[in-house]
């Protein structure tokens, strides 16, 4: 079984909702342990997607979201132990919340 944490969310914009409604919540991302999932809470109403990296820059997985869809879940079980990128980026060219997740 991993055991997981989430390690720091940064931004490639100027605020932690950077991209989305900064009237609007931040998406939150982080490890369920117990259901070796990453689960990422997005409370803004838009189309968006997720991309898992690690850290070389391969892309893992991706997945786009659409328009109801304020939780996703990305099963653990088939990545190895290290540390991980999650970007959720709302629309074509703007600016993407990143956030780092380390499984052990």
């Amino acid at each position: 079984m991993f055991l997981a944490m989430l390690f720091i969310g940064f931004v490639s914009g100027n605020s932690m909702a950077g991209g989305f409604d900064d009237n609007q919540p931040a998406p939150s991302v982080y490890v369920d342990g117990f259901n070796s999932e990453i689960v990422i809470e997005n409370q803004v109403d838009k189309d968006f997607s997720v991309q898992v990296f690690d850290l070389t820059g391969k892309e893992i997985s991706r997945t786009d979201v659409s328009d109801g869809s304020f939780i996703v879940r990305i099963k653990t079980a088939q990545l190895k132990r290290g540390i991980y990128l999650i970007r959720l980026t709302p629309v074509a060219n703007a600016p993407s919340a990143t956030f780092k997740i380390m499984l052990r």
